[in-house]
């Protein structure tokens, strides 16, 4: 085959942001032949296999033959080298982990570290992850600080692909704020409970993993938990207040169906005409919530500019080009 996928994230099994980031890639890869390594826990598919996609499961058997391997996360780049020739390797790195286990006491796959383990998993993480950066013909970043941080640690080559989503139709807005995600601290579910109470507008919370800081779940929020189409009902505005984030992909569908997007400063994500980032600060993110909710549709382009240099590159790198 032409490339062949490793993938954290269980696609097509489940959803979530690496999931997403499979799909998106394999959609714009769809003129290749393409092999997936993964580990569906479920006959149950959230996503529909392409016809130019294999899907080989599990973890445990040989690598299928490929002329090259997109590895995306750290562990399934640890796979992949110790089977194939490093020149065949593409690591894809999506976000921090180091600063995720220190900052969080999680990995943004939600695998929870416990307190006194914190420090050396993340020293581990730092320690594998320079080795891995050194080792692979070519790093992917999603964000500019991970490429930023590969060159400091040697890479051969590095090439930034920020996330993006194809364009969807627009969708109707009602007034109203909304959150989108898993429910966690670390995507801020507590920040926006507060904000709910502050803004005089409804409030909709469609997610996952509820945290137990959650579960007291305010009357006036109305909950859509493990929902099949996480975009069914559209607010005015989708409200990111997390705590650490990468290139999110929830940001980015909202602009793709022309919701506007108030996202904390911590993404790595360009702001178009209907993304904005902010500070967190309850006041000011009240105030520009309101705003938001309530303005007339923008259109925009950045969401079809976006997915263009998307699949633009990541054909050149799925074919052996730096793009």
């Amino acid at each position: 085959m032409d490339v062949c996928i490793v993938a954290e994230g269980e696609w097509p099994a489940k959803t979530g942001g690496l999931s997403t980031w499979t799909n998106h890639v394999l959609g714009a890869l769809r003129e290749l032949e393409v092999g997936v390594v993964t580990v569906p826990s479920s006959s149950d598919l959230r996503y529909a296999v392409p016809s130019h996609v294999v899907v080989h499961r599990g973890f445990a058997g040989p690598l299928p033959r490929a002329k090259r391997y997109l590895a995306s996360g750290l562990e399934a780049a640890e796979f992949v080298a110790a089977q194939a020739p490093a020149a065949q390797l593409v690591y894809v790195e999506h976000g921090d982990l180091v600063r995720e286990v220190r900052s969080l006491g999680a990995t943004e796959g939600g695998v929870y570290v416990p307190p006194f383990a914190r420090d050396r998993a993340a020293r581990d993480a730092a320690d594998r992850r320079r080795r891995m950066v050194r080792h692979a013909s070519m790093v992917v970043g999603v964000t500019r600080r991970t490429c930023r941080r590969a060159l400091r640690e040697g890479a051969r080559a590095v090439c930034h692909v920020p996330n993006a989503v194809p364009p969807s139709l627009r969708a109707q807005r009602s007034k109203a704020i909304g959150f989108v995600g898993r429910c966690t601290r670390g995507k801020g579910i507590d920040r926006f409970l507060r904000l709910a109470e502050r803004v005089d507008l409804p409030a909709m919370v469609t997610g996952l993993d509820l945290e137990a800081s959650a579960r007291l779940r305010p009357a006036r929020v109305r909950w859509n938990l493990d929902a099949v189409d996480p975009w069914a009902d559209c607010p005015g505005v989708i409200v990111m207040p997390s705590r650490l984030e990468a290139s999110p992909f929830v940001a980015l569908e909202a602009e793709a169906r022309g919701i506007p997007v108030l996202l904390s400063d911590v993404a790595d994500l360009d702001e178009s005409a209907l993304i904005q980032r902010r500070a967190w600060s309850l006041q000011g993110w009240a105030a520009d919530a309101m705003r938001l909710a309530l303005c007339p549709d923008v259109g925009s382009g950045a969401a079809h500019e976006r997915w263009h240099r998307f699949e633009t590159q990541w054909r050149g790198i799925a074919g052996g080009r730096q793009a």
